[in-house]
């Protein structure tokens, strides 16, 4: 059998089916090209606007990439600034209401979070004496200037700068001479103050390593 061979003059006179088939596939490819040169710009572009902007990408496009990002960003700033490790945030200065203790959950655990003024610390969320959630307990600042609170139940007070009792189970009420009847003899037990601070961008942040809650 010879070798096939095509010139000019027999693919000029090939029926008009055949020269609309090969312009369909023509068309076709030059739209698969144009289609795949597309999607990766739009794959690139998502994926550099996401790591100037620090949000996340569309799922689907550059998820790895992003990933990526966000852990290489995240290990610089711990190299920055070492001193926010272990730091939490868990809230900000605009959620506080005046004069309203705030609680929030860490690990399964509840805290109180009391700001007076400028002032803002943290506290176990049960009292030491009688157990009692001290959310609602109240809030004071003697002339020393240091915060304190006391335990809607048993009235025991704590300070809120070192969580030292200041007054245990006082007995001025008759729910608190009974309660301050059962601990005569139990010795007081300091609460457990969790370190906070506050960022310039009115972030709060606490540092719960250490702290165990009875």
């Amino acid at each position: 059998m010879g070798a096939l061979s095509y010139s000019a003059s027999s693919f000029a006179e090939a029926p008009s089916g055949v020269h609309s088939s090969l312009r369909v596939g023509s068309l076709c490819a030059n739209g698969l090209r144009s289609h795949i040169m597309q999607r990766k710009w739009s794959v690139r572009k998502n994926v550099n606007f996401c790591i100037a902007r620090n949000v996340p990408p569309e799922k689907g496009r550059g998820r790895s990439a992003r990933k990526a990002s966000a852990q290489g960003l995240q290990r610089m700033m711990r190299n920055k600034d070492p001193d926010m490790q272990g730091w939490i945030e868990v809230t900000t200065v605009s959620d506080f209401v005046e004069g309203k203790n705030k609680a929030i959950i860490h690990d399964n655990k509840g805290y109180v979070l009391v700001k007076k003024g400028d002032d803002l610390r943290a506290i176990a969320a049960n009292c030491t004496s009688c157990k009692f959630p001290i959310i609602e307990g109240k809030v004071s600042q003697p002339d020393d200037g240091a915060l304190d609170i006391t335990c809607p139940l048993c009235h025991t007070r704590f300070s809120l700068e070192d969580g030292a009792v200041l007054q245990y189970c006082p007995k001025d009420g008759p729910l608190q001479w009974f309660i301050g009847t059962l601990k005569e003899k139990a010795t007081p037990e300091a609460a457990k103050i969790i370190p906070t601070r506050v960022s310039k961008a009115g972030r709060v942040y606490l540092r719960f390593a250490n702290v165990q809650i009875l």
